[in-house]
């Protein structure tokens, strides 16, 4: 019989804490939802870890202002920053940000 094993994570862990110590350089995220909520966080927080990430919304406005927000609060540098990328239903013809 499997022993069921506890995390050391609860309802009150953020996302921070979970990714603590996790290095994503060379990952490709992609967060759906990501222009509010939720999806935000889980792109801040998997940008801050060096991933690079698509947020996938159906606004790109309030994607594109999540990605400046992004850039912003999490101090990436150049190169991390222009791996944030709002993601539109013209991805092929998009200019990312």
């Amino acid at each position: 019989m499997q022993q069921q094993e506890t995390s050391r994570f609860g309802s009150e862990s953020t996302a921070a804490q979970v990714a603590e110590g996790v290095d994503l350089a060379g990952r490709v995220a992609l967060v759906t939802g990501g222009s509010g909520g939720l999806g935000a966080e889980s792109a801040r927080v998997l940008a801050s870890r060096g991933a690079r990430v698509l947020i996938a919304a159906r606004d790109v406005a309030k994607a594109e202002k999540v990605a400046a927000e992004i850039r912003a609060s999490t101090a990436l540098d150049a190169e991390s920053a222009a791996r944030l990328w709002p993601l539109s239903e013209k991805l092929l013809g998009a200019t990312f940000c």
